[in-house]
């Protein structure tokens, strides 16, 4: 996702990949690297704190680095650290949003529990089952106690389970900071409202999207062959994604749909591009559980009112043959494809959560 440049970024990392990553997604602006209290950055370049220094590939002097015990303990006993005043000086104008930062970092924890939050402000941490590395079970178990440690130090605790929420929530607070809060939902609330808006038109959808399935499925079978399919799935808003429609097939009742988990560590691969903000071209390594060998599954950013878009629906289109048999050229073609017929959807799809159905075209 493109960083808007009112946004400052504060690491414990020293290299400076973040730098490279910004300059990508914001082409004029530049990353403006901070070890100390320097002055600020110029108007438009994204500043980038490395709170325990930096170093630099062109080994400039970056300032001090914090790597020893000896270090942490100088700079806990500093009454006013840069970093501190840094932080502060951020949150006099939004949110501060914790990402990655583990309760270990006792440094952090100081600069956390001496913030003085205006009105309105506050600051969030992610507490991520995907980093953890557990499975929704053990989640349900641990998070309690890691919400508490941070919550005691005065940190709002919002729990995710995949990295790709912490884009999702930069995305929130941009919306909410440009809207009222009375006209804001949050993501699970729209998918919800999404899914119950088909779930209602049942019979109607079944048949509208199944046949523009049918239509999109000639190009894909021009270079795949006819084994190819095309599969539509839907984000239920507990954490789940349905396999809505096919493009052979039309189902009778909402009983008849398979659920899946969504997530990192989901089954399928639809229930990981779900979670990833991220197309996913891969084999399937289950020989004899099912005829498909390779998918290729596309998540949908669709745009819900009252929120910015986020991940509704996926696209995934499967074939019986090996990804291996496949040139080069024809993986990357089928790629191209499912992605121009993902972004169709998309539009489609938003155009559904609007107003009114957007398959006249069909009739």
């Amino acid at each position: 996702m493109a960083i808007e440049r009112e946004i400052g970024i504060f690491t414990l990392n020293f290299d400076l990949l973040l730098e490279e990553a910004l300059v990508h997604e914001a082409p004029g602006g530049a990353a403006f690297i901070r070890t100390s209290d320097v002055p600020r950055a110029d108007k438009g370049d994204v500043e980038v704190h490395h709170l325990h220094g930096a170093i630099s590939p062109e080994e400039e002097d970056l300032g001090s680095f914090v790597l020893t015990l000896s270090d942490f303990t100088s700079l806990g006993q500093e009454p006013a650290p840069w970093q501190r005043s840094a932080i502060q000086d951020y949150l006099q104008r939004g949110p501060l949003v914790l990402v990655g930062t583990t309760y270990r970092d006792s440094d952090v924890r100081q600069w956390l529990h001496d913030l003085k939050k205006p009105d309105g402000n506050d600051v969030f941490i992610l507490l991520s089952r995907a980093a953890l590395g557990v499975s929704r079970s053990e989640f349900q178990i641990v998070q309690d106690a890691l919400a508490e440690q941070w919550r005691a130090i005065g940190v709002s605790v919002l729990v995710t389970h995949d990295h790709a929420d912490a884009a999702q929530v930069l995305r929130e607070v941009q919306y909410l900071s440009g809207h009222p809060a009375e006209s804001y939902a949050v993501p699970q609330e729209r998918a919800r409202r999404f899914f119950s808006q088909h779930s209602e038109n049942f019979d109607e959808i079944q048949r509208e999207y199944s046949a523009q399935l049918a239509i999109d499925l000639e190009r894909l079978r021009q270079l795949m062959g006819p084994g190819v399919n095309l599969t539509l799935w839907l984000a239920d808003g507990v954490g789940s994604l349905v396999r809505w429609v096919s493009h052979d097939r039309i189902f009778t009742r909402s009983d008849d749909l398979l659920t899946i988990d969504a997530g990192w560590d989901s089954d399928w691969i639809a229930g990981e591009a779900a979670a990833s903000d991220e197309l996913i071209v891969r084999v399937v390594d289950e020989p004899g559980r099912h005829r498909w060998r390779s998918v290729v599954a596309a998540p949908l950013s669709v745009d819900v009112p009252d929120g910015p878009p986020f991940t509704a629906a996926v696209l995934s289109s499967a074939t019986p043959r090996d990804l291996e048999a496949l040139a080069p050229a024809d993986l990357d073609e089928w790629r191209t494809v499912v992605q121009s017929i993902a972004a169709e959807w998309e539009a489609r799809l938003a155009e559904k959560a609007q107003g009114p159905s957007p398959w006249d075209e069909l009739e």
